[in-house]
């Protein structure tokens, strides 16, 4: 069973529980966007793994059309590896992308648009992370 498609300018909001850590999927009628992915536990167990993919599979599809990750504490970031890896991402966001270089990632500030979605605000917690510097002025 697949819940149906969001109505055109509306959308679905998922919350996954990941535990300790924060995985979010946000579906409109045209576009998935996957905001952070959960912790890792060990070399081959994280929530990418386990519950995003798992989720994206049985209810909309493997492809992700953006994902975000908002910092680089594990909680958040520590699904991304496989997320990236395993499924089609269009586009990574992020502020910490000296972490995941190897995926092309942009770096996230407010007014930047992606997979039909604009970021109105900066989607990572400023002052914690090299990446602040570049979001501070967006702000």
């Amino acid at each position: 069973w697949q819940p149906p498609m969001p109505e055109e300018g509306g959308f679905r909001l998922t919350a996954l529980d990941v535990g300790q850590g924060l995985a979010v999927v946000v579906r409109t009628a045209s576009h998935t966007l996957v905001y952070d992915a959960g912790p890792r536990f060990g070399a081959d167990v994280d929530s990418g793994r386990s519950v995003v993919e798992p989720f994206l599979r049985a209810t909309v599809g493997p492809a992700i059309d953006a994902l975000v990750v908002s910092h680089g504490d594990n909680d958040h970031i520590g699904g991304a590896d496989y997320l990236l890896e395993a499924l089609p991402v269009a586009r990574l966001y992020t502020s910490v992308p000296e972490r995941l270089e190897r995926y092309g990632p942009i770096p996230c500030r407010a007014g930047s648009v992606g997979a039909g979605m604009a970021w109105i605000s900066p989607c990572c917690r400023l002052g914690t992370s090299p990446a602040a510097k570049t979001i501070a002025p967006a702000c």
